[in-house]
């Protein structure tokens, strides 16, 4: 049987009780839904019993973090969960079906599969860099100003 978790462009974009095999997401995601039509959709598959909510391990959460930090992308606490959940359950080739090109980076560098939905998905992984407009100098990952000469830093994809 499949495992797919589903992330919030999951919801969006498949209806839960088309697919075959054991759905699983995080409470987070939940959380996320805003429009009517998404809360009707996600409800509806956790009545139906369809999607069960899982919760990830401390240790699969560490292991997202700490390669969220290695290439500088940015997810959501619904996103890293998700792909959490995901990693733990790596014995079982769980799918996770996503549109976030940031999941889909992390997720080919953490060895989980995953499926884009409307999306082409990313062609390669990349890792992400702060740097100065100004002077040019790569700085710290968080650093919203240069340290060297005030300017705003940007973010940019090293291939």
């Amino acid at each position: 049987m499949t495992v797919y978790v589903l992330d919030t462009s999951a919801f969006l974009h498949v209806t839960p009780t088309t697919l075959r095999g054991e759905l699983l997401t995080a409470k987070e995601v939940i959380e996320e839904a805003k429009s009517l039509e998404l809360q009707t959709k996600v409800e509806t598959a956790l009545v139906q019993g369809v999607v069960k909510v899982v919760s990830p391990s401390s240790s699969a959460l560490r292991k997202v973090k700490q390669e969220m930090k290695r290439t500088g992308d940015r997810l959501s606490v619904a996103d890293i969960k998700v792909l959490a959940i995901a990693l733990e359950r790596k014995e079982e080739n769980p799918v996770l079906l996503t549109d976030d090109y940031a999941m889909q980076n992390l997720a080919e560098r953490l060895g989980v599969r995953y499926r884009a939905l409307r999306t082409p998905g990313i062609k390669k992984t990349l890792k992400w860099i702060r740097w100065c407009p100004a002077c040019k100098k790569e700085v710290k990952a968080n650093a919203k100003e240069c340290p060297v000469c005030g300017t705003k830093t940007c973010r940019r994809a090293l291939g």
